[in-house]
């Protein structure tokens, strides 16, 4: 089959719009394995491991919960002193 010239410009012309496509996609691929170090380095740098960080986030949950509840028992109790005073 012989190939006419237009042809092999048109095929060349979309080698060469996948070809900066792929160059495109690879500087992104690179960028977001920079921002993957970076954000890994300062969750390591506080003092977290990146492999744990959804048990971390279940455990600080579970505090926070455990803390306001607490607080919320220490605020009726004041609560109710203040009431006992008032009257």
């Amino acid at each position: 089959m012989e190939l006419s010239a237009e042809k092999f410009i048109s095929l060349e012309k979309r080698r060469k719009e996948l070809d900066d496509k792929r160059i495109r996609m690879e500087e992104q691929l690179k960028l977001k394995k920079e921002e993957l170090a970076k954000v890994i380095s300062q969750i390591k740098a506080e003092g977290y491991d990146p492999n744990k960080l959804k048990d971390t986030l279940t455990e600080m949950e579970e505090k926070l919960a455990k803390d306001t509840q607490e607080f919320e028992t220490q605020l009726a109790k004041a609560t109710d002193l203040l009431a006992s005073v008032e009257v």
